[in-house]
This record gives C-alpha cells, structure tokens and sequence, in this order.
C-alpha cells in the first residue's frame, strides 16, 4: 500500500485526535484510561500484545475503539515493538477521518491533568512533540553500530531463557568487538521516550518507508527509543520537533518505571504533565483518588 505525504499547514478547525494505545496487561486501569480520554473528537486503537489470551470488553460513549486484529508477539528491546506500532500507524491511517495529533501511549498510561487542559495543549502546535533522552556515543555504538543477535528472549519471563539469551547476546558483541564487525551507522542518531506525539504527515512518511526502517533497525538493541526521532531527523521534509519534557511523568527504579501508589497521590496532583506512567491494576486506587481530585470545583 502506498502512502501519499503531505506538508499543508494543519488545519485548525481539525482538533481531534487518535490515541494509539500498547497493552497487555493491567486492564482495569487500560479500562479507566479509555474512560478518561473519551470525547467526541478522540478516537482509540489498542495493539493488544499477541500473548494476550482474553481481550476485555471496553466500553465507550463517544470514541470509537479499534482494536488490532493482528497482533504482533512484542518481546522487549526488540524490532517486534516497531512492528507493532506501525499495525497501530496503519490502522489509523486507514481510518476515514484525519487526526491533528497521533498520540502513542502505553495501557498504563494515565492523564494528570484535565481532559481540557490536554486538548488546550495541543491546540496551538503542530510539530511532532517528543521527549529527549540521554545517550551516548557507546551506547549508539552499542545498540545500534553493531548486531545485536539473541534479542528476542532478552527479557523472557523464564529465567533459564533470559539469562541464556542475554549469555549468547553478550558473547556475540564481544566477537563483534573484537572483530571490528560493524554495521552501516545510522544518520540522526537520535534518542527519545518511544511515547509521543506525532502529526499526520510524520505517520505517513514513517508508513511510506516502512519496508527500509524495518530492515535498518533490524537486529539492533531498543529500536523504539531511536527509530522515529532518528528517522525524522534525517529526513529530506525537514520535519518539525519540538522536544518537551512535560508529556509524560515517569520515575524510574532501576532501568524500569516505578509503579505509582496512594502515597504518591499529592505529588501527581501537583506534577506538570499531561500523563503518568506507571500504574497498575493492584494499586488503582490512585487513579480513583485522583479521579474525584479532578471532579472538584476548580
């Protein structure tokens, strides 16, 4: 399928907007997350991870939901995380209706701020709205600059299985080192939270070169954070970025987000940001407490 490019200004009497969700779990506070962005001018497509047995029934009043019907195995710091966010890309291209903002969030996601406070955000902008991450030469040596084989069970909930690929994984680098075997560097090597805020016209060019990006990011290590913001950097259309640090509030413990809990209710209420992460089904309680924070008179 071919998908044409355009570069007109956004038209301002367009505000809606798509919300392209990735979950595949904590489906409770997937459940209150749908509720929260519910407007007529938003629609939801949902990528549920391949492993999922049961999909749950969501219900909304106004949006239309989509829920991919051809989900893809996501496995961690692998190409398969690309490959699912373009069935997401896909689906809502082939949409008949035409989106300020794609918005790419996690099913743990969940808006701190009002439901107009968000629409105001974007009201005014039309570049592609990311948020920078810090890299380093010898991690784009790392992770990009050579194969990174072994990859899929990385992170595999079977011990044996994770540490016998990471085992493998780290004994081909180190040949790889030692070889001097490299790969074709990558232009614009950029780093980037993969949640983000994308216009129309950068979701069609990152669908018109689907087949070579693919294949470029083949066998690298976390493509997610660096496919979309390297990709766009180096493109030809010049496109529009603007790197903000206000979409998304995350903390990390470890290399892993923390999960946020009651006791973490007065920092979200205060927190400058349209969303949090990471929230899970176990400690929603925080999402009800902030849901009649937000209910109040202001």
């Amino acid at each position: 399928m071919g998908y044409k490019i355009f570069t007109a200004a956004v038209n301002k009497e367009m505000d809606r907007h798509a919300y392209l969700i990735l979950a595949h779990a904590d489906f409770h506070v997937l459940s209150l997350l749908i509720d929260r962005i519910d407007d007529p001018n938003n629609d939801v497509f949902i990528h549920f991870d391949k492993k999922v047995k049961h999909v749950p029934k969501l219900i909304t009043k106004w949006s239309h939901i989509t829920i991919i019907d051809d989900p893809v195995d996501i496995r961690w710091g692998h190409l398969s995380m690309l490959e699912a966010e373009y069935k997401l890309f896909e689906s809502a291209i082939r949409n008949a209706d035409s989106y300020r903002y794609y918005h790419l969030i996690s099913g743990t996601h969940y808006p701190i701020c009002s439901k107009a406070d968000i629409q105001a955000y974007f009201r005014d902008k039309s570049e592609n709205i990311l948020m920078p991450m810090d890299t380093s030469s010898k991690e784009i040596e790392l992770k990009l600059n050579r194969y990174n084989l072994f990859v899929k069970n990385f992170n595999h909930r079977t011990p044996f299985l994770k540490k016998l690929d990471q085992l493998f994984w780290h004994g081909s680098i180190k040949i790889q080192q030692w070889l001097n075997i490299k790969r074709r560097p990558i232009a614009s090597a950029t780093k980037a939270s993969q949640w983000m805020s994308l216009n129309r016209s950068a979701i069609l060019y990152l669908l018109k070169n689907k087949k070579l990006i693919l294949a470029r990011y083949n066998r690298t290590l976390c493509p997610d954070e660096f496919f979309i913001p390297s990709t766009l950097n180096a493109a030809p259309e010049n496109f529009d970025i603007l790197f903000v640090n206000d979409l998304l509030f995350c903390e990390f413990e470890g290399p892993n987000p923390r999960v946020f809990m009651e006791s973490d209710l007065e920092t979200l209420k205060t927190a400058r940001y349209l969303f949090a992460r990471k929230f899970n089904d176990k400690n929603s309680n925080v999402i009800h407490a902030l849901n009649k924070f937000y209910s109040l008179p202001k």
